[in-house]
């Protein structure tokens, strides 16, 4: 086997990721390529660990959470709390060191501030989720010093669909605690350049069932539902697009372990559940350029984010999260071994909490990063 090139990546602010992958003998190599990186790259090239799910490999794991879902993931575990909440810990770090992200932009939820409340995204209508850890995740910001999940769901397409039309079908059902699971998507071709995408999903359980307990773990049933629409024109140099979507949860919060005094009340005046509701619209373009800088990347998204902590059916607690994210990159075009990027990132957050258990105060938070990424070839070592 001929040896790999040297690389020396040079970051501000920003690195590279991921591991070479076995192959089995006879096998064809399939490489993955990691868009979460600033250009193109195939995993096998990149300096530090990266996980790719996708495809059969997505399906086998899909679970009703992010969290669930890759939790099977080397170094990646979840925050369980419940059927209906759980967000991914990567090497020991969660909640606000690990950033979730909608197709390269944030979440623009609560999910961050405590491990009962759920990210406002479904894993069943991702076209496929990369997992970044180490130095790499600095590419989105000094908060994701733990990791990034970029959950690429498609909703915005890049192409025009081959033969004029794809889709995906869904379903589910588990016994546990009788799941019911549907989704379904299609993107079609509306002429020579304009691509449309519609997708719908939804998910029934009941409670849950815990060995070497009598009957049902009570109040932890969960309703999740949601869908979006997206619209690109696709043109020979790229594509501009537009998405609207949303997300809706109703799910109970279950009582933790030595109260069950208390989860016997709770559990017949209601219990206490989330109702949670997020509106989104996203924006995403790409453009090939002339010149020194071969494309421009263009990614916004806007979210306004609720969910009401119900107690007995009366609301206790409002978390309000209304925000945007803004972000463009321009590709260097790769010359004698060099390659590269540079861009700039601004994010507005108007976070509130409100009622008898606000634990953070109302803030409005401003974030702006420049970074780049250059990377070098120098010899026959990597």
């Amino acid at each position: 086997m001929p040896a790999a090139p040297h690389r020396l990546a040079a970051l501000l602010g920003v690195f590279a990721a991921a591991p070479a992958l076995a192959q089995h003998p006879g096998a064809e190599p399939v490489e993955e390529v990691i868009v979460s990186a600033p250009y193109a790259r195939a995993q096998a090239e990149m300096l530090q660990a990266t996980s790719v799910l996708s495809g059969e490999g997505l399906d086998r794991a899909l679970a009703a959470t992010l969290g669930e879902t890759l939790a099977h993931l080397p170094g990646v575990s979840s925050s369980y709390f419940g059927p209906g909440a759980s967000r991914p810990i990567i090497r020991g770090l969660g909640g606000e060191r690990v950033r979730v992200l909608i197709d390269g932009i944030g979440a623009i939820d609560a999910s961050n501030t405590s491990p009962d409340h759920a990210v406002a995204g479904e894993p069943v209508t991702a076209e496929r989720i990369e997992v970044v850890r180490g130095p790499a995740s600095l590419l989105y910001g000094s908060s994701a010093a733990g990791g990034v999940v970029n959950v690429i769901d498609g909703r915005i397409p890049a192409a025009m669909p081959e033969k004029g039309a794809a889709g995906t079908l869904f379903g589910r059902y588990a016994s546990n605690d009788d799941e019911a699971a549907t989704a379904a998507s299609l993107t079609l071709g509306a002429g020579a350049h304009v691509a449309v995408h519609a997708d719908g999903f939804y998910r029934d359980t009941g409670d849950i069932r815990v060995p070497g307990v009598r009957g049902p773990l009570a109040n932890t049933d969960t309703e999740t539902y949601g869908g979006a629409a997206g619209v690109s024109y696709v043109f020979e140099r790229g594509f501009f697009g537009v998405s609207a979507a949303n997300f809706q949860s109703d799910y109970g919060v279950p009582t933790a372990e030595g109260q069950e005094e208390a989860a016997a009340v709770d559990a017949a005046a209601g219990g206490v559940r989330i109702d949670l509701d997020q509106i989104r619209v996203d924006v995403k373009g790409r453009l090939g350029l002339d010149g020194f800088f071969k494309e421009a990347k263009l990614r916004f998204g806007y979210g306004d984010y609720e969910h009401r902590e119900l107690e007995g059916g009366v609301t206790g607690t409002r978390f309000l999260n209304e925000g945007w994210e803004g972000r463009l990159e321009l590709v260097q075009r790769g010359t004698r071994g060099h390659r590269g990027a540079v861009g700039m990132q601004v994010r507005r957050r108007d976070f509130e909490a409100i009622g008898a258990e606000a634990f953070v105060p109302p803030n409005a938070t401003t974030q702006l990063g420049l970074f780049t990424v250059q990377e070098v070839d120098l010899g026959p070592a990597r």
